[in-house]
């Protein structure tokens, strides 16, 4: 004790360092004390970019909403009665009405309306529908078998010389006027008898008509060239009139067909003939001219 208490005296800095400690404990010490509000008062406001720079602040302006419009709405229409459906009959297909007894009391004069038969659908099949052509097929046949016979006959008489007819020889007299009158003999009467067996048989038809139809006319014009007197049928030399009306129906049968009675039935020529008619008659009517102009 007493050397701690030599101590104290001995160093009076320390003495006076303890009388400042317990002043300090005695007294009221500002001691700093959190609070959250003081906390959220503090806080610094936000910078204004604009207001730092000196710049005005962009405005906003809002767009101006549309008066409305009023819209006048019309009346809507009455609608229009639907068409009372009309009902066709079909005689074919109708059933007839059946009498309906009326009494003697009914004094409203109406007439009963009986309903129409509902039309059977039509059944579609493969069976090709046959057009009924009537006597076509028959009268074309006797047609062909007329001409083709004359053309025939003609040709054959006068290739062997039978039925009275003088043969080549007679025929190549006649020809004189004509250059190569002998060949030309042998072929006008080849092409009759060509001509004449395929319109009996009504077989390669166009062709067959062609060739009789050259045939004929040549022989037409070339009787007609030596005839001097008139030129009405009255007058007119029987040769002449024979074998123009050969070639005329010639050409006929091309522009007919054959018909149906013929080997040709299955060809579209044989009924309807079109192209194949206009395209011999062309042929027909161009082998004559030439054949005429190069022999004479």
């Amino acid at each position: 004790m007493n050397n701690s208490s030599n101590s104290r005296d001995s160093n009076p800095n320390s003495t006076q360092a303890d009388s400042e400690f317990f002043d300090d404990a005695n007294s009221d010490i500002d001691v700093p004390v959190y609070r959250r509000d003081a906390e959220r008062e503090k806080k610094p406001e936000p910078r204004d970019p604009y207001t730092m720079t000196g710049r005005a602040r962009p405005q906003r302006i809002e767009a101006a909403k549309p008066e409305p419009q009023s819209v006048e709405v019309a009346p809507a229409a009455e609608p229009e009665p639907a068409p009372e459906p009309v009902i066709r009959e079909d005689p074919a297909f109708a059933e007839p009405a059946k009498a309906v007894p009326v009494s003697a009391t009914e004094t409203t004069g109406e007439t009963p309306v009986v309903p129409a038969a509902a039309a059977e659908p039509e059944v579609a099949t493969d069976k090709p529908v046959r057009e009924k052509r009537g006597t076509l097929g028959f009268g074309l046949l006797l047609l062909r078998l007329v001409v083709g016979g004359l053309l025939l006959v003609q040709g054959l008489q006068t290739l062997f010389a039978f039925g009275g007819n003088g043969g080549l020889n007679v025929l190549e007299r006649h020809l004189t006027d004509h250059s190569h009158a002998d060949l030309l003999a042998v072929g006008l009467s080849a092409g009759a008898v060509v001509a004449g067996g395929l319109l009996i048989l009504g077989l390669l038809t166009p062709f067959g008509a062609a060739i009789g139809a050259v045939v004929a006319g040549f022989f037409a014009l070339h009787f007609l060239r030596k005839w001097d007197g008139g030129y009405w049928p009255s007058a007119l030399d029987t040769e002449v009139q024979m074998w123009a009306m050969l070639a005329a129906v010639a050409v006929a049968i091309l522009f007919t067909g054959p018909g149906r009675i013929s080997f040709d039935r299955s060809r579209g020529w044989a009924t309807r003939p079109l192209a194949s008619a206009w395209l011999f008659a062309i042929i027909a009517g161009g082998a004559l001219a030439a054949l005429w102009f190069l022999t004479a």
